[in-house]
């Protein structure tokens, strides 16, 4: 893997960071998990290709930009992505690292609250048929996972709190309210595939809201599919395929097959 802003020592805490959440997320329980302040993870990517902007909610992973995001949302700017990082180098050669991140914020950042983060198109990776997205903004951050327990199994009537990432061009904000569990489940085909995935509801209280998660008694119980209702995914869906794509970016595999896309080194071609 190629991280152009980091040498190799932060490069491997990177993945270390990554590989952690894995294996907090991994086991059977993750109640001896200390809770998270889930709000704080949440963020919107704001991409911009040709006149096309999307702004959609992430859920952050590591603390050095690691987000996991719905594929359906980035589809549309992965190419000029790709094509993005062809030229990094080069690009960060004649701007420096400040220019280029400037330039590069302007058409795909990681927005926080009103902190703002370029996002490096080196290391990424999706899975067309699940519907999911692993993308890196560059924070500069210690690299640490950003995990807490979770709930795979929200119930009907449940009373869970659901928090919406609102926002524009340069800011962010998490409107969290509490909703209870609607009865039933909602057949979603996230992905290019056949593959539906069997998802719990619950209301939305927010015109134009980008996504977020719900919450259960402190857990993660999903991430919010938005619809109307609002869809849950649970983690369950979404945990093999961050655990796939780690090992991927760890063995710096970069592939374009089986509807899997995983970009880790710039300076070749798709294998």
């Amino acid at each position: 893997m190629i991280v152009i802003f980091e040498d190799g020592q932060e490069q491997l805490e990177h993945m270390l960071a990554l590989n952690q959440v894995v294996l907090e997320w991994g086991g059977e329980s993750t109640d001896s998990i200390e809770p998270a302040y889930w709000p704080g993870q949440l963020v919107m990517l704001r991409l911009t290709t040709d006149s096309i902007t999307s702004m959609i909610a992430g859920l952050q992973l590591t603390t050095s930009g690691s987000v996991l995001c719905f594929y359906q949302d980035v589809r549309v700017h992965w190419e000029a992505m790709c094509e993005e990082a062809k030229d990094i180098r080069q690009n960060v050669q004649n701007l420096g690292i400040e220019g280029w991140k400037t330039g590069m914020m302007s058409d795909y950042a990681m927005i926080k609250g009103e902190e703002m983060y370029a996002i490096d198109p080196t290391v990424m990776a999706c899975d067309e048929r699940k519907g999911l997205a692993l993308l890196k903004a560059v924070t500069f951050d210690k690299p640490m996972p950003l995990v807490g327990p979770l709930e795979k199994n929200l119930g009907w009537r449940d009373v869970v709190d659901v928090l919406e990432v609102i926002g524009d061009q340069d800011r962010c904000t998490v409107y969290q309210h509490k909703e209870r569990v609607k009865s039933g489940y909602s057949s979603v085909r996230l992905g290019a595939g056949y593959e539906r995935v069997q998802a719990r509801s619950v209301k939305s209280r927010i015109k134009n809201g980008h996504g977020g998660i719900v919450t259960h008694n402190g857990k993660l119980a999903g991430m919010i599919w938005n619809d109307s209702p609002l869809r849950v995914i649970s983690p369950s869906y979404f945990l093999p395929f961050v655990h796939r794509m780690v090992l991927k970016l760890n063995n710096g595999i970069r592939t374009k097959d089986a509807g899997e896309m995983v970009y880790s080194n710039p300076s070749s071609s798709w294998e």
